[in-house]
């Protein structure tokens, strides 16, 4: 079996972490990632089918660490925010005065974005970031975002390599990625073929430097952030998953052998559908007291659920 690691082609002294069905998870000595064998992520079925249950509940506000980077944003930049999902942050942003514009290849997600936004329909692309950039030669951005979008990459090292040909001189990108040591992280999701690469500080600041970025900040998410996150997990999406039988979807345990659609025929999901709306204002308003009170129990336990870089071209 031949191993090369994806972010420095290391060949040597892996170590093996875990098996999760079909794929390995491997731990690289050089620059510190944790990396899938084989680098094969889901198809755009896989992924519809284990994000089911997430996209009937689309979120209007801004997660904790497209917060952190909009307050790291110089007034009146141009940004491009890739993997855009439902546009909370272009919608965000653009409220800020940005002149911001979102690029995703999820047909679903795009059609959530513009449904939410139709104010900013025109500033949501379909596609790849090769199409964009064989369709928008000439476009060059002062910012461009990636939020919980690299794990997901099957060449995050190529893909970061385009990415800079937008950019402009003094060009900055800003991503945020899963905390590989986070306590919820390596449970639910963070495997193949949903997650083929996990994260730290260490091969975060090992990808950038061979990238010819100069980072200027590297931190997490707040705790408190991350708790309440963890209890939206477990109180809410473990017990939503159980209920339909696709738990093992929302451990990431399907992969493209075994997934299926079925879900979205049952009668639960369509009540479900109908009635997220006023679930999503249940859901908000109950975690955040909860949080509150197991604050000063879980602290000890508790990690930023996400790490967040911001870097500047060399």
């Amino acid at each position: 079996m031949l191993l090369i690691c994806p972010i420095c082609s290391n060949r040597k002294d892996f170590k093996k972490i875990k098996q999760w069905g079909e794929f390995e998870i491997f731990f690289c000595p050089n620059c510190q990632i944790e990396f899938s064998h084989p680098m094969n992520a889901g198809s755009k079925e896989w992924y519809e089918s284990a994000y089911l249950l997430r996209n009937i509940f689309p979120t209007n506000k801004i997660q904790p660490y497209a917060a952190i980077a909009l307050k790291n944003i110089p007034p009146h930049s141009k940004i491009l925010d890739i993997g855009c999902g439902e546009g909370v942050f272009v919608n965000c942003a653009w409220r800020n005065g940005y002149d911001i514009y979102g690029l995703d290849l999820s047909e679903e997600m795009i059609k959530i974005a513009q449904s939410q936004y139709p104010h900013l329909k025109n500033r949501f692309f379909l596609g790849t970031l090769s199409n964009f950039l064989k369709n928008y030669p000439e476009e060059k951005f002062d910012i461009i975002t990636m939020f919980e979008l690299i794990e997901h990459l099957t060449d995050p090292l190529t893909f970061l390599r385009e990415v800079k040909d937008l950019l402009k001189p003094k060009g900055k990108i800003i991503i945020s990625v899963p905390n590989r040591d986070a306590l919820p992280i390596r449970t639910f999701f963070d495997h193949p073929p949903n997650h083929l690469t996990r994260w730290n500080k260490k091969s975060l600041t090992y990808l950038f430097n061979t990238l010819d970025f100069k980072i200027e900040l590297i931190t997490t998410t707040s705790y408190f952030s991350s708790l309440t996150y963890f209890l939206r997990y477990i109180l809410i999406r473990y017990p939503l998953y159980t209920i339909s039988g696709e738990k093992k979807k929302f451990l990431g345990e399907i992969n493209e052998k075994n997934y299926d659609n079925k879900t979205e025929e049952s009668l639960y999901f369509r009540i479900l559908k109908m009635t997220a709306p006023y679930l999503r204002n249940l859901i908000d308003n109950s975690v955040l007291p909860l949080a509150l009170a197991l604050y000063p129990f879980m602290f000890p336990l508790v990690k930023g659920l996400s790490y967040i870089v911001i870097a500047e071209i060399t």
